[in-house]
């Protein structure tokens, strides 16, 4: 599950600290336990108005009759980009510059885990191409590079696609 946090604090069990954290995806809210050892792995991703991947466990909470989120696993939009992105589209029209997409694209080579493909789509009103870059133009899907290339080319006209959790 995803959301931002609304709300957290700490508190002092058996077996150390924890932190229960309020997540909000605007559909509803709910609570999540983020257990001492993953609590101190993760602390700077605790924090209100901060986006939230969570992977965890639902039980039922005998105390409030309602459901109790376990969290096994917490991860910020730049990991979740880092390890399940698979694709970034970007779409280009007529006067989208092809140097100016390598000088953007550079800095954030990279290969192996970690990396995706890029496919262009090229329309000029009147033909449209779909282009897959080569293994070598592999990028790591960073944020700065999103909002890099969002402030060139639209956001609308960027997209990470993204494997199955």
């Amino acid at each position: 599950m995803a959301g931002i946090v609304v709300a957290a604090r700490t508190q002092m069990t058996r077996r150390g600290r924890m932190m229960v954290v309020m997540l909000d995806d605007a559909t509803a809210q709910v609570e999540i336990s983020v257990f001492n050892e993953l609590f101190e792995k993760h602390r700077e991703k605790l924090k209100e108005d901060s986006l939230l991947v969570v992977a965890g466990k639902v039980q039922s909470d005998e105390f409030s009759g309602g459901l109790r989120v376990s969290a096994d696993e917490l991860m910020d939009l730049e990991t979740l980009r880092s390890r399940h992105a698979s694709l970034l589209k970007l779409f280009l029209n007529g006067q989208a510059d092809a140097r100016r997409l390598q000088q953007v694209l550079g800095p954030y080579r990279a290969s192996g885990n970690g990396s995706c493909q890029v496919l262009v789509e090229y329309e000029n009103g009147t033909a449209l191409c779909k282009l897959a870059l080569g293994e070598s133009w592999r990028v790591r899907p960073d944020t700065r590079l999103i909002s890099e290339l969002g402030a060139w080319l639209a956001p609308e006209n960027v997209e990470v696609v993204y494997s199955s959790l």
